[in-house]
């Protein structure tokens, strides 16, 4: 419930600028990268899902 409530206060701090949460989104990402291996098939195909996503959005 916990995680939920800080989504939540994300979604809230970042509602209104999107390229903040972008920014801080790829930091996140490159952080996870860098520092274990494991994550890089997720995090890589959970990226290109949302470039997807916002490509049909914007185009």
């Amino acid at each position: 419930m916990e995680s939920l409530n800080k989504s939540n206060e994300f979604k809230i701090v970042f509602k209104n600028n999107e390229e903040a949460a972008n920014k801080l989104m790829n930091f996140i990402i490159n952080k996870l990268l860098e520092n274990d291996d494991i994550f890089k098939e997720i995090i890589s195909e959970s990226k290109n899902s949302r470039e997807r996503r916002n490509s049909k959005e914007n185009g």
